[in-house]
């Protein structure tokens, strides 16, 4: 059953007061029908907002009246604003019936005031009306994501390239689940991007990257420093472009540059498109931007669904040679000579994958999926196999049939691998031979062999000529904070070694599990102090020993 979105109050500092039932709706001017996604935005005497939700399909609010409130605002893309005076019998309930009237065109010049920053240009007053009209949109995705939250499942991502390639080195996502209010939020306040810009260098190469949201872009600060003219799009027929520059540009700021596209047919918000300005030059050279794209639910609500970043951070290089920015075979540095730095590419961001209101309006995104067989060496189905898409939360158990199913992957390249009961005790998984590219509105099959553990770590110690008839120790060297230790020595009886990059260490011994032993591992601490000696003992009880070590 359908039910109106309540009203959610925003400025907490109200006194408790008496308050009515407040029950109306939002129709056209002209046609009588509802209109779906209004904002309704409840204010005092001095203009300030005491509280804002969003018209359901019914065109049906519904919420609280405060005394204190004199005025409701209503704002729609494609409609002209219009601010109701209230006057409500003082007891019962209060119900309200509120016109919008639509504009022929979303391009309707309107008097404004002119920023002094800025240079005059014929399509000002034009822009500013499509800037009135995005405000809008944008003040209804903000109080929709309040007043009616959904239950989503968001996909993280983030994908580092192979330094300055289109190559992607890895993929990693991770899935969170929950009532999202901002999926995607800036994550300071529209003061501070004015004061500080939208990078922050942390030193070494390091960055912090930040993108406007929709709360950010209808702020009086974001108006003030920006300066707006129509933007237009071959590819894009039916829409028109809002573009947005700084007035004035600061040596030491880095700013952002960009385009807001509006479909003036369907009259929606469609997507953000920006570049950040002030960097290196060598990082502006490899496009460092983002993009943010606007979705509109059956019931009118407005949501971001998708958003990413394209960060740009460096190495110092300390030998000042040229070098090859790529490390794949032919590919070389387009930038001219090394100054120092050795760039690296990243895209990260996130998608909504699916969504589901309190009225029962869901919405899902076109992703991949991915049908895996576990079979053993004679191609029989093994059941009970939990299978997990390296560097990401995917991960699905194989049925009786040995078949699996994994949905909702956001599109790119993936390693399967299999995470086994005993390896998962140090977070080591085994590996497999199925790697592949997910696709939109895509199924990928296919099939893995599936090994027992200990015959895929005696594998290993055939491949590097050491004992396998014996038993084996994995282990794995974990600091204090949680991280691998790379490089620690470690040493039981005769067989000694450093640990991996990802702190892990494989002994290969001879002879018959069961006698006490010592794992002797050495890490350096500093250079005054040395080493440390760490002795865990262990008894091994079986062919594969795992071993995890806290180095305190």
């Amino acid at each position: 059953m359908l039910r109106a979105t309540l009203l959610m109050l925003v400025a907490v500092h109200i006194r408790s007061v008496c308050a009515q039932e407040l029950h109306g709706f939002v129709r056209d001017s002209v046609t009588r029908l509802p209109i779906a996604g209004a904002a309704v935005i409840l204010l005092d005497a001095e203009g300030r907002g005491v509280a804002r939700g969003i018209s359901n399909e019914r065109g049906e609010f519904r919420g609280n009246f405060s005394p204190i409130v004199t005025r409701v605002r209503l704002l729609r893309l494609g409609f002209r604003p219009r601010d109701v005076i209230m006057s409500l019998p003082i007891g019962g309930g209060a119900q309200l019936e509120l016109v919008m009237s639509r504009i022929p065109t979303l391009l309707e010049p309107v008097v404004t005031i002119v920023n002094p920053l800025c240079a005059r240009r014929p399509d000002y007053a034009t822009a500013f009306a499509l800037w009135q009209q995005a405000r809008a949109g944008l003040v209804s995705t903000i109080a929709a994501r309040e007043a009616n939250p959904a239950d989503s499942k968001v996909l993280v991502y983030q994908r580092p390239h192979f330094q300055t390639s289109d190559r992607i080195a890895e993929q990693k996502v991770r899935i969170d689940s929950g009532r999202w209010t901002t999926p995607f939020v800036a994550a300071v306040s529209a003061a501070e991007f004015v004061q500080s810009g939208f990078v922050k260098e942390e030193g070494d190469g390091r960055r912090t990257y930040y993108g406007p949201d929709a709360e950010l872009l209808v702020q009086e600060e974001f108006q003030a420093r920006y300066c707006f003219s129509l933007a237009s799009d071959k590819s894009r027929s039916s829409q028109v472009g809002l573009h947005f520059a700084p007035a004035a540009r600061e040596r030491s700021r880095v700013d952002i540059d960009g385009t807001l596209w509006i479909d003036t047919v369907a009259r929606k918000l469609c997507d953000i498109e920006f570049r950040y300005l002030g960097l290196d030059l060598g990082s502006e050279r490899l496009n460092p931007s983002g993009h943010i794209a606007f979705r509109e639910a059956s019931n009118g609500i407005t949501f971001i669904d998708n958003w990413s970043l394209r960060i740009i951070s460096f190495d110092v290089d300390t030998t000042h040679q040229p070098l090859v920015l790529n490390r794949e075979p032919g590919s070389w540095d387009k930038l001219g000579p090394s100054r120092g730095r050795i760039y690296h590419i990243t895209d990260g961001g996130g998608e909504v994958a699916r969504a589901q209101w309190s009225d029962g309006t869901t919405w899902r995104a076109s992703l991949g999926k991915l049908r895996v067989h576990t079979v053993d060496a004679e191609r029989r189905p093994v059941s009970r196999v939990r299978v997990q898409l390296a560097a990401t939360d995917y991960s699905a158990v194989s049925d009786s049939t040995g078949s699996l199913l994994i949905e909702d992957l956001f599109p790119g390249p993936y390693k399967v691998v299999i995470v086994d009961s005993t390896l998962a005790a140090i977070g080591v998984t085994m590996q497999t031979e199925l790697e592949f590219v997910a696709a939109r509105d895509s199924t990928f099959e296919g099939s893995i062999l599936v090994s027992d553990a200990a015959d895929v770590v005696a594998d290993e110690c055939r491949r590097t000529g050491r004992d396998s008839q014996g038993f084996m120790i994995l282990g794995r060297v974990v600091s204090r904070d949680g991280k691998y230790v790379n490089g620690a020595r470690w040493q039981i009886l005769q067989s000694a070694g450093r640990t991996a990059a990802d702190g892990t260490f494989l002994a290969c011994m001879s002879g018959n599990w069961g006698t006490p032993l010592e794992i002797r591992v050495l890490r350096s601490v500093d250079e005054l102090r040395g080493e440390t000696l760490h002795v865990i003992p262990v008894t091994p009880s079986k062919r594969l020993t795992v071993v995890r070590v806290d180095l305190p």
